[in-house]
């Protein structure tokens, strides 16, 4: 089943208050954000959370999740820069009632547009 969120959703997941809720989730999440005096469409899916973490495979120029898949990750840890331009991204809170990463877990990362694709 494919469901897609507007910005009022997406930024609940930038907030991470409701990150608990993603854990392990598969729809695509879609948002359209201001960049310069245009506006950039995005969206996202096959999110895992933990605690320390959040893994996501994230689509370009569409709300649909249907190109460009790129698998990423921000952390509570670490600011990442994202390979979208000048955007840091870190997770301050939210995660904590989402359980631990399997003992030397890494999120799936991989080059622009080579991600996972589909929405499962």
């Amino acid at each position: 089943m494919k469901r897609l969120y507007n910005i009022r959703h997406m930024k609940r997941l930038y907030n991470i208050r409701h990150m608990k809720r993603l854990y392990n989730i598969m729809y695509c999440m879609s948002m359209t954000r201001n960049a310069g005096s245009s506006t950039r469409d995005n969206s996202a899916t096959h999110f895992q959370c933990y605690r320390d973490r959040v893994c996501y495979t994230q689509h370009t120029k569409l709300l649909t999740c249907g190109n460009s898949p790129t698998d990423k990750e921000f952390r509570t840890d670490a600011c990442i820069k994202d390979d979208a331009g000048d955007i840091w991204l870190k997770l301050l809170s939210g995660t904590e009632s989402c359980p631990l990463p399997p003992s030397g877990f890494q999120c799936p990362r991989s080059n622009p547009g080579e991600g996972t694709s589909g929405v499962q």
